[in-house]
């Protein structure tokens, strides 16, 4: 059986996701998740509330094109990222020379 909610909010409809599906049923069901996100953004929802919303991708891009120049998006993916480490720039500072020794 196949468990999603509706979510058909009148403010902002075309902002809002079309379907919530828990993520056991998005595995199982995954081209119907994107066959949907086609269309409008689909909410994913894990047992702890964690959620995630797939788009396509004009909608993707029309969402970074409307935060240009307000969102950096290397910090944004530093602070989101999974195992932070990866995405770590090296510092600016230039290296302390030893002192010297006479």
């Amino acid at each position: 059986m196949v468990r999603r909610t509706e979510d058909r909010s009148p403010v902002g409809a075309a902002a809002q996701p079309e379907r919530s599906w828990n993520v056991r049923d998005a595995k199982a069901h995954l081209s119907q998740v994107v066959n949907g996100a086609l269309e409008r953004p689909q909410r994913i929802a894990r047992r702890d509330g964690a959620s995630v919303v797939v788009l396509n991708e004009e909608a993707y891009r029309s969402l970074l094109e409307q935060a240009e120049g307000q969102v950096d998006m290397v910090d944004y993916f530093r602070a989101h990222a999974i195992g932070g480490e990866l995405l770590k720039v090296p510092s600016r500072r230039r290296p302390r020379k030893p002192p010297a020794v006479d």
